[in-house]
């Protein structure tokens, strides 16, 4: 999977392909997360009551600014993360330069820099192209209000599962093929990005205070 999304000549530009595909490899076959064995991971899953498929397309918006959830057949519980991981990255890979431009590749650094932002829950998530204000404006709500939305992200014991919510995610995205190839590949590249900063956390987790 990940040699299939990198292999695009336009790739080149990612510094370092084959750390890519070792990291995403050794992720899916073994849970590894960098250094640390799936095996040796925290134990004890924390679930909600979620939506199950939260997307842009489950959401509604009356002119009225009326907000209403669609789409209710996978509710039920899952990861504390999931929901609002899974709409952040619909929102990237598929509102962030829609359209045409979403095939073009100058565009990657742009859209890999907005998902590291994501994961670190940057407040200052923007875009200089005007048509992309209203996908950056949600993305920066999700950061200023992450305590109200998801308060386990906070809990030290906890916040590397965001990022590893967000990596789900993410590669899942990398076998869509409706989305284009530019896209796939920032999907893959931003998996790459927040499973190092799952390993940076689990390592400030396993150091102790």
């Amino acid at each position: 999977m990940a040699a299939a999304v990198l292999a695009h000549p336009a790739a080149s530009e990612i510094a370092d392909p084959d750390a890519v595909r070792e990291m995403i490899e050794s992720y899916a076959r073994e849970a590894r997360i960098g250094v640390v064995p799936g095996a040796d991971t925290p134990r004890g899953q924390l679930v909600c009551v979620a939506h199950g498929d939260l997307q842009a397309d489950s959401i509604l918006v009356s002119p009225q600014c009326e907000v209403l959830v669609v789409d209710l057949a996978a509710f039920g519980r899952r990861h504390w993360a999931k929901d609002v991981a899974q709409l952040a990255v619909d929102m990237v890979l598929r509102g962030l330069d829609p359209g045409a431009d979403s095939f073009f590749w100058h565009r990657l650094p742009a859209w890999r820099t907005t998902l590291m932002r994501l994961g670190v829950l940057d407040t200052a998530i923007e875009d200089d192209r005007p048509q992309n204000a209203a996908v950056s404006g949600a993305l920066r709500w999700i950061a200023q209000h992450i305590d109200a939305v998801l308060p386990p992200v906070r809990q030290p014991a906890r916040a590397w599962e965001w990022h590893v919510a967000l990596a789900e995610q993410l590669l899942h995205r990398t076998c869509e093929r409706e989305l284009p190839p530019a896209k796939r590949t920032v999907a893959m590249v931003a998996a790459y990005d927040q499973i190092l900063l799952a390993a940076e956390r689990l390592a400030m987790l396993r150091s102790g205070p």
